[in-house]
């Protein structure tokens, strides 16, 4: 389970998220929209979304990223916002309580988990659509092209991927500016309840 977990957040990381310490959104930003809830898969993938109501908060939500050929997922804590027209989705990694064993000395794993599950927002656009899903990820290319162009943006980091200003009003005016440009944030369909393809 901690190698998938791993392989997840890795996989995230790698993906060039658009990542921050901070939140991307100001408590008038948010937004509920129960069409989100349900389970998602996108074509030619072994990974899915779920999506559920945060029963604890109603205007949050808990999304799993999981894996059909393992038993492996993921949870971040989500909120749905909007800046300007375009819907986002600020999600922070949940992790759970079994992932270390308090009193015993950290292995690999949880170095690396350590490392890689940061407390850092990870932001994507997210709208709903009649069958499933659309949302917007900026890929690691794109995340050091646009860092690159637009600097004020982003922290200097030497030898890893650009992490956004922690700023919340720094961070919507980038959304704001950016938010509906396709070529950075680059549009997936996932469809709901679909399975992928073997």
């Amino acid at each position: 389970m901690k190698h998938c977990l791993l392989a997840v957040a890795m996989m995230l990381i790698a993906s060039g998220c658009l990542t921050s310490p901070e939140p991307f959104y100001q408590e008038s930003d948010i937004k509920v929209d129960d069409r989100l809830i349900g389970t998602y898969h996108a074509e030619n993938e072994q990974t899915g979304w779920q999506i559920e109501k945060d029963l604890d908060q109603s205007n949050r939500y808990i999304v799993t990223l999981f894996s059909d050929l393992k038993p492996c997922f993921m949870r971040f804590s989500g909120v749905l916002f909007q800046v300007g027209t375009n819907r986002f989705f600020d999600m922070l990694p949940m992790l759970e309580s079994c992932d270390h064993v308090a009193g015993s000395t950290p292995g690999p794993i949880e170095i690396m988990q350590g490392i890689t599950l940061q407390s850092l927002h990870l932001v994507v656009r997210m709208d709903a659509t009649t069958n499933g899903l659309r949302y917007g990820v900026i890929d690691q290319q794109g995340l050091l092209a646009t860092a690159k162009k637009f600097p004020e943006y982003f922290q200097a980091r030497a030898e890893q991927l650009p992490r956004m200003v922690p700023d919340t009003k720094r961070q919507r005016d980038f959304l704001m500016r950016f938010g509906g440009d396709t070529n950075i944030f680059k549009p997936v369909e996932i469809k709901r309840g679909a399975k992928p393809s073997k």
